[in-house]
């Protein structure tokens, strides 16, 4: 969003909270409240996400593959660094944690001050699908209309062509309401989205924020107020209901939201405060990165769905991947150490100013502010230019373009190692910029207009003393986005 939405999204003066004092390492004291790098964070793992779904065209899914597994040993499957390329799925679950934690942050602070927070919630229940789903369908819409212009988007064999624009925009709204319910199952290996595969996890999103809505709920009839005890037992127990249904396979999704969750009660409690204030500097420092380093290796478990000799024949995962409960099918067997994963990391970030001073410089904020747009719009963009543009320098082929005058018309050698190759390089590097222009402008001429309107509907559907409380819930995150500091774009 634009600086005057990073205004706005800034805590006020009586909101502000100390809830990283004595948890960063190694400073004693740290009274940094902003939590703007998590937008960093987001924007990170959205570029992650449009470069996995580059890669397999340019590496035929050998990239996929661990280090070491049947003799594989690529650059692009070490541990730690594949994530740059096959970390879409690690991305998703990041997402979900994330929001966990910053749909819950604001509510909490009031909470702990012992202030009142139905208006909010109820304000927040109401502008939540208008923020998830609004911006989904307005981006099909555009996605429909250019269907339709000639020559502009590649024939794909999932999205037959209408007769029409007027059919086809008819058949995209219908579409879009029948896949965006709510009370359905929602997967990436379940049927897709034909207009836009990923927009799979925005009903997941929706269904994650509605429970941390109700969580909050019954939080407030507890009102701990500053009291840890209070806010450690239901929180305890709300971490064990997690991971029992992470552990039985019951909903992976939901279990990331609660996480996230229960990681906002720790910083708003401090209910690691005592531990972390009696270990020593450099033990302290020494277990936080334990911890961030133990979510990310986690996090880049190889995988892919239905093979799961991918984790269980790779050195170094092999009883990591033997441990993954039986409940799970192979589709999704990943998503078990993701969700720990994704645990530990986002808790390392919290807590390590480094990294938070890796996700806080502009570039960062920048792909935070257009995340959800670039998110959005990758594939599209993908099936416009992107493959043409593979085409052109002698990489993929697809089936439409064979023969014509994009067909290795711009041939160049593809030489270096797997997943920083020539090719791979020349076309991400022409092909991430203007898109990330085209996510800016989808920002500032849908995303933040959508914005806008949510919040004009609550207010007029509020009271006047919903409206003074207004400037408290502000910024509700999409994928999801966190509270800025007043001058952080």
């Amino acid at each position: 969003m634009g600086e005057e939405d990073g205004r706005r999204l800034s805590p006020r003066p009586h909101e502000r909270d100390d809830a990283h004092s004595n948890l960063n390492e190694p400073s004693p004291l740290n009274e940094r409240s902003s939590t703007g790098y998590l937008d960093g964070l987001r924007g990170l793992a959205a570029v992650i996400v449009f470069i996995h779904h580059w890669t397999s065209d340019f590496t035929e899914g050998w990239h996929e593959f661990g280090f070491g597994q049947e003799g594989h040993h690529h650059f692009a499957s070490l541990p730690f660094v594949n994530i740059l390329w096959h970390g879409g799925n690690p991305a998703v679950v990041i997402f979900f944690v994330l929001s966990g934690y910053v749909l819950s942050l604001g509510h909490l602070k009031k909470l702990r001050q012992q202030k009142s927070t139905q208006w909010s919630l109820l304000s927040a229940v109401l502008r939540r699908p208008v923020r998830l789903y609004a911006p989904c369908v307005a981006v099909t819409l555009l996605y429909a209309f250019l269907l339709h212009v000639p020559g502009l988007i590649l024939p794909v064999e999932e999205l037959p062509l209408q007769d029409n624009l007027f059919a086809e925009i008819w058949v995209a709204l219908t579409r879009s309401a029948e896949y965006l319910n709510p009370f359905q199952e929602h997967e990436n290996n379940l049927w897709w989205f034909p207009y836009n595969m990923v927009m799979w996890t925005i009903p997941v999103e929706l269904k994650g924020s509605m429970l941390i809505f109700v969580i909050l709920g019954l939080y407030s009839l507890i009102a701990p107020g500053s009291r840890r005890g209070r806010a450690l037992i239901p929180t305890a127990l709300l971490f064990v209901a997690a991971a029992i249904s992470l552990q039985l396979a019951l909903k992976w999704s939901m279990a990331d939201f609660v996480f996230g969750f229960v990681l906002a009660v720790n910083d708003v409690w401090k209910l690691d405060a005592r531990l972390l204030q009696t270990t020593s500097p450099a033990n302290r420092s020494f277990a936080l990165h334990t911890i961030f380093f133990a979510g990310w290796y986690l996090l880049a478990m190889p995988h892919r769905p239905s093979h799961i000799e991918y984790a269980t024949k790779t050195p170094g995962y092999m009883t990591l991947g033997k441990l993954i409960p039986k409940a799970y099918d192979e589709s999704i067997y990943y998503r078990y150490w993701e969700s720990w994963g994704a645990l530990l990391f986002v808790y390392g970030v919290l807590r390590l100013e480094w990294i938070q001073r890796c996700f806080s410089g502009k570039t960062m904020r920048f792909l935070g502010k257009v995340s959800f747009a670039l998110y959005l719009s990758h594939l599209v963009f993908q099936k416009t230019v992107g493959h043409r543009l593979m085409a052109l320098v002698g990489g993929k082929v697809v089936s439409p373009l064979v023969g014509t005058r994009w067909d290795y018309a711009w041939w160049i050698p593809d030489i270096g190692p797997m997943g920083l190759s020539t090719r791979f390089l020349v076309c991400v590097g022409i092909v991430l910029p203007p898109n990330l222009l085209l996510s800016k402008y989808l920002t500032a001429f849908i995303d933040e207009p959508i914005v806008k309107l949510a919040k004009k509907m609550t207010a007029r559907l509020g009271d006047s003393k919903m409206n003074s409380l207004r400037g408290s819930i502000e910024g509700e995150p999409m994928l999801p986005i966190a509270r800025r500091r007043r001058n952080s774009l």
